[in-house]
């Protein structure tokens, strides 16, 4: 094969030319770009449903510790939580019928990472033991 031969052959093969690489890099930076919110609210997602759970559990916890307290002791409340900054309040109502039956409305609040507060809350009842 003579030199000039070579020179022609090589010169079908001599890499990617400058519009590819340019089109290459385009294509590249809109799909980083098309999956940067997704990230976002994949993670805000993620981090609400952290917060709904927890909240849920210090709901549950709350509700527990009123239920095993005498009756008489089941009165309204409020409590500041930490880690995660939450606040939790409970609300007890008597039903109309005295030492038997209490409404209790148990509510967690924080606020997410939009600054738009959130709630978990439960009601229930509280009855007593030794009713009259």
């Amino acid at each position: 094969m003579t030199l000039s031969a070579m020179r022609s052959a090589a010169r079908g093969h001599a890499g990617f030319t400058l519009i590819e690489v340019i089109i290459a890099l385009f294509v590249i930076s809109m799909t980083i770009l098309a999956v940067g919110p997704l990230m976002t609210g994949i993670s805000r997602g993620n981090n609400y449903g952290q917060n709904v759970s927890i909240a849920s559990g210090r709901v549950q916890e709350k509700v527990e510790e009123l239920k095993n307290r005498p009756f008489a002791n089941v009165t309204n409340g409020s409590e500041t939580l930490k880690e995660p900054a939450m606040t939790r309040r409970w609300t007890v109502v008597a039903e109309p019928v005295p030492n038997a039956l209490k409404e209790v409305d148990v509510v967690v609040e924080w606020t997410d990472t939009m600054k738009k507060p959130q709630h978990v809350s439960v009601k229930t009842f509280i009855a007593s033991r030794n009713p009259r």
